[in-house]
């Protein structure tokens, strides 16, 4: 694909506010997520030539964005967490909101010491409904 500035604008106004969301929510903080969206954007720019197909710019675009992460955010440790529907469970069952403060707490932990990989994956599947 030859490079077009503008159709690459297009492109990413389209995908703009939940990439830019999903890269708060994988980096935990939107600060830092802030700063992985602008270089997911910048390295896309520069690699927009090599896109084959514009039907494939989002997941395209979200694969610089996981590939961003894994490289900023590499960790080489694996932990046990809680599972996200054991929290969830324990919430639900009751209308006391410090239960909810608690699985939250918990499940801010458990996302901490998932390595970039598995973070990617839940974001994507449990948050973004991908």
């Amino acid at each position: 694909m030859a490079i077009n500035n503008e159709l690459f604008w297009q492109q990413l106004e389209k995908e703009h506010e939940k990439a830019r969301a999903y890269c708060g929510r994988l980096a935990g903080r939107f600060d830092e997520g802030d700063d992985l969206y602008q270089e997911a954007v910048l390295r896309a720019f520069s690699k927009f030539e090599q896109l084959r197909e514009l039907d494939a710019f989002r997941p395209w675009f979200y694969r610089i964005i996981n590939n961003g992460y894994k490289a900023r955010f590499r960790t080489g440790w694996w932990r046990k967490v809680m599972s996200k529907s054991r929290v969830s469970e324990s919430a639900e069952r009751n209308d006391d909101p410090t239960a909810g403060y608690e699985a939250r707490r918990r499940l801010e932990y458990a996302f901490q010491v998932l390595s970039a990989e598995d973070r990617i994956i839940v974001t994507m599947a449990e948050i973004e409904g991908w």
